[in-house]
């Protein structure tokens, strides 16, 4: 099946490392009255390309084509209510991702936090990823309750003996997920988990909590975890040492907006030449920001992102956060057909609209999946 994309008038795209882009320093690619081919649901071409080699043809009408969005850190507990009967919390979750895709996501990551229904949450999540859309990476989140230490150590035995084996065997997740800080594991909890984690094939994620950032990422650049997720400023120590590491930090500007906590100073990062991504943290707590628009709406307000920095993030930078960098996340020849086209000619409008949803047609893997 080809399916081709003709009369683009912008193709916007970062560069993944393997084409030469070097994170956040990498001006976006931009690709003026272009066409895109698809093929068996990757990129097959971008540039002049002829009609009839296509099956199908979608006009863009001289707007603006960029990556799907990728949201690396949802929670979404709200859809995991207990007393609720399977088929509705089912239906609430299907219709929380088709809500996604009608923002031009087109991959988000879900923590299920360690509980006696973590399973049934995490199995909820895999049977709704057969086949919808947008695509969803699990995590299976560890965070002791710091009130209780009799529990918390229950919870820590629990995770080796329990939760880890089960989801193992189940394929119930692609990722541990292990906070540390305040409310979170210690440092030598959390090692004993994630070890463990890696042992049963699970690719491992840190989060941090309160004050915690810097514990974190030094656990991080220790036992090279794909990400780390935090809503504070690192020290210079803990950013110099994740330079030397494939580590990808994941700021969370939406609980600082909503908390009234001060937003995190990720400039000194991004100069360091780090690849920052951003999550909503949705579901985290009550309220929560859900949109992934005002996300990027806060990146450029009150972290100082510039426009290309923060579309990067949302896209390539928050792929490699669920280690799919190398399949999604930009717009090149091999890659996975994730893709969205916007309602406006220039990607620079988007800095007189922050927070609108400007998406017409959301596609994964080749797939029309939204269309206004």
């Amino acid at each position: 099946m080809k399916t081709l994309i003709t009369n683009i008038g912008q193709l916007v795209t970062p560069q993944s490392r393997e084409s030469g882009g070097i994170g956040h320093e990498a001006n976006l690619t931009i690709l003026k009255d272009s066409s895109l081919l698809i093929q068996n649901g990757r990129i097959a071409s971008i540039g002049a390309i002829r009609t009839e080699r296509a099956d199908e043809t979608l006009d863009a009408e001289g707007k603006v084509v960029l990556p799907g969005l990728v949201d690396p850190g949802c929670h979404f507990r709200t859809y995991f209510g207990t007393s609720l009967p399977d088929a509705t919390r089912q239906e609430l979750l299907l219709r929380a991702l088709d809500c996604a895709t009608q923002s031009g996501l087109t991959t988000v990551g879900v923590k299920c936090r360690e509980s006696s229904s973590v399973f049934d949450e995490l199995s909820l999540l895999k049977h709704a990823g057969r086949g919808s859309v947008p695509r969803i990476v699990a995590s299976l989140l560890c965070s002791p309750d710091r009130k209780d230490e009799k529990a918390a150590e229950s919870h820590l035995s629990s995770m080796i003996g329990r939760a880890i084996p089960t989801v193992r065997t189940r394929r119930l997740a692609q990722f541990c997920d292990v906070v540390l800080g305040d409310a979170g594991c210690s440092i030598a909890e959390g090692r004993a988990i994630l070890r463990a984690a890696r042992g049963a094939g699970l690719q491992l994620k840190v989060s941090a909590d309160g004050g915690g950032v810097d514990e974190a990422l030094r656990l991080a650049a220790e036992l090279d975890v794909t990400s780390v997720d935090f809503c504070a400023t690192p020290a210079a120590p803990s950013i110099e040492r994740l330079q030397s590491v494939d580590v990808v930090p994941v700021v969370l500007p939406a609980r600082p907006f909503v908390d009234g906590s001060p937003q995190p100073d990720i400039r000194p990062m991004l100069e360091h030449g780090l690849s920052v991504a951003l999550g909503t943290d949705q579901g985290h707590s009550t309220p929560s920001v859900s949109s992934i628009w005002m996300l990027i709406a806060l990146a450029l307000t009150q972290l100082r992102m510039t426009l290309d920095e923060a579309l990067t993030a949302c896209t390539y930078s928050s792929a490699r956060a669920l280690g799919l960098g190398s399949e999604i996340g930009t717009l090149e020849i091999g890659k996975k057909a994730d893709l969205m086209i916007l309602d406006i000619d220039d990607h620079r409008r988007l800095l007189d609209e922050l927070g609108r949803n400007p998406v017409r047609v959301t596609m994964v893997d080749g797939r029309v999946v939204h269309e206004l």
